[in-house]
């Protein structure tokens, strides 16, 4: 059976060329705003922050480019 540090090595070979970025999720994405198009990126952010009125607003937004 396999340590603990053993499994860390071999992830770390495994990722060792590879630039790891933890920040990719938290900039935001100019097509998640677009007033005529609700991303699912942009619902999730609205919801998880609680600005549901903007999340109504896009979506009559949406409602009225349709038109």
């Amino acid at each position: 059976m396999a340590s603990t540090l053993e499994v860390l090595q071999v992830l770390k070979q495994l990722y060792d060329d590879e630039q790891l970025n933890f920040s990719s999720c938290l900039l935001a994405k100019e097509d998640n705003y677009a007033i005529n198009n609700a991303t699912e990126g942009a619902i999730h952010e609205l919801i998880s922050a609680g600005n549901l009125e903007e999340l109504q607003d896009l979506f009559k937004a949406m409602d009225e480019n349709w038109a």
